[in-house]
């Protein structure tokens, strides 16, 4: 054999190993998710355009219609005029849980390696949102265990993949005086469009899904999820699995009082409050809210006693605007618990506490709406430094008030809410609870109005209000001044984790 043959078989070695490679690596069993993948780009390709509920997964109702019925017609469209396409490389399945691993390609002779999760329902059928996505509340933790075990195996096939996957080099032209490419090298289009050589480590590109998968939410859902409308909670859940933190601070006293050394009446006199909730399924929550309180006038007392408000409340979202048989009415939710008034010394007292809430959005979701009822069985108020009645006494209180001035122990009030998206981070807010039995401040109905900045895991709120009353209990027993006179000043931070 001669010499130039040897060197022809030696130059031709690492192509038939890399086409080995993909012809062994690439075999995709027959109906599997990356069968499924194949026959719609088939329909695709032919000028159909498939229900999408018949290849997309149905996983977040009408969130998940929209998102599939978007994806669809967005690859038909690019598909039909030759401005995109996809191979079907890999797939791999867990149970009724699958990841297909595919190549795109563009017009514009850019490409990249991606994949798609796939769950078997009727047949494999496309996720249309992220696995993570805080909406995507029907996959089990089962279900979540086997797409992470899939992401994993994805990770280190993609690094495979994208090391035989080449496109030919691009000749050198003869009259320029840089040196000819080697013609044995191979070229990659990494995920970040970077051209590396096949001898050169390709950079990793770390799976989203491996980093937390954060999931980007619309902004119309971001504005409409917010757990607390103002002082009060909201109709909306948290969703299964996720935690939600609260934070409010406010000033007992006017914001306009001692600029110097007071700001916005937030150094001295302040109610904190500190709220942790937990979503324990789609649609149910439970939450605890720590609030300060104040000094007791306990009769016989030879000890200082106070106390700390401390809201337990659960919350069932049992209607939903956007899903279920029901859609399209509103969002309706339930709310009860107990909020214990912690003594540091003596008897604690107990509230028994319920609502119910009805919230939509209009206008494009640019407008939401709310109302409902609030019932608290002891009910509160705390007492503002310079304006407003005094602390709302407790039963053992009662000795230092004449008879005929001995309030109520319940209260009951309607809120109203509404909110007004500016754009797709800011909202205005608006909270009114109005006292309708039981006990009253008698001045005015509580009001806060508020500017919220919403992220897509965070919320910051500022607001000015006429009670500094944080808690559930407190809040709706009425406000210290007219609604004409706003004087307290606060901030909120939540996150939904």
């Amino acid at each position: 054999m001669s010499s130039y043959s040897l060197r022809l078989i030696a130059g031709l070695r690492p192509l038939v190993l890399s086409a080995t490679v993909l012809t062994a690596a690439f075999a995709v069993e027959a109906g599997g998710p990356a069968a499924a993948l194949s026959d719609l780009r088939e329909q695709l390709k032919l000028g159909q355009q498939p229900d999408p509920t018949t290849v997309m997964a149905d996983i977040a109702g009408e969130h998940g219609k929209a998102a599939a019925k978007s994806i669809v017609a967005s690859m038909a469209r690019k598909i039909s005029s030759g401005a995109y396409d996809f191979t079907v490389l890999d797939d791999r399945v867990i149970d009724d849980c699958g990841l297909v691993i595919l190549r795109e390609s563009k017009s514009d002779g850019s490409n990249r390696t991606l994949a798609y999760h796939y769950l078997k329902q009727d047949s494999w059928k496309a996720l249309p949102l992220g696995v993570n996505d805080p909406r995507v509340t029907e996959l089990s933790p089962e279900h979540r265990q086997r797409f992470t075990e899939l992401s994993q195996w994805y990770a280190q096939r993609k690094r495979e993949i994208e090391k035989t996957v080449s496109v030919p080099p691009t000749p050198t032209p003869i009259p320029t005086p840089t040196p000819p490419s080697n013609p044995t090298s191979l070229t990659l289009v990494s995920e970040n469009s970077t051209l590396v050589t096949a001898n050169a480590e390709e950079p990793d590109v770390e799976d989203p899904f491996l980093k937390g998968n954060i999931h980007v939410e619309p902004w119309t859902e971001i504005q409409r999820r917010s757990s607390f409308n103002g002082y009060l909670p909201s109709a909306m859940s948290i969703p299964a699995g996720h935690f939600h933190y609260h934070i409010v601070h406010v000033g007992k006293e006017a914001y306009y009082t001692d600029y110097g050394s007071n700001l916005l009446g937030l150094d001295d006199s302040v109610i904190i409050g500190i709220e942790l909730g937990y979503g324990i399924t789609k649609n149910l929550d439970v939450s605890l809210q720590r609030q300060n309180g104040h000094e007791l006038s306990i009769q016989g007392s030879t000890k200082t006693v106070s106390f700390d408000y401390y809201d337990l409340l659960f919350r069932w979202h049992a209607l939903d605007q956007l899903t279920g048989p029901l859609s399209g009415i509103a969002d309706v939710g339930f709310i009860a618990g107990i909020t214990r008034y912690q003594r540091n010394h003596g008897t604690s007292d107990y509230s028994l506490n319920f609502g119910a809430m009805v919230e939509r959005n209009f206008l494009w979701d640019r407008l939401r709406l709310g109302t409902g009822i609030v019932h608290a069985g002891l009910s509160s108020f705390e007492a503002a430094n310079d304006r407003g009645p005094e602390n709302k006494p407790f039963p053992d209180e009662n000795w230092s008030v004449a008879p005929e001035d001995i309030p109520e122990e319940s209260t009951t009030s309607v809120p109203i809410n509404i909110k007004i998206a500016i754009d797709a981070r800011w909202q205005v807010y608006a909270e009114f609870i109005i006292p309708i039995a039981g006990y009253s401040t008698d001045i005015a109905p509580t009001a806060t109005y508020g500017l919220r900045l919403n992220g897509n895991t965070h919320e910051y709120s500022f607001f000015v209000s006429n009670t500094p009353n944080a808690s559930f209990t407190s809040s709706i027993t009425g406000g210290a001044s007219e609604l004409t006179n706003l004087p307290f000043f606060g901030f909120n931070i939540s996150a939904h984790l």
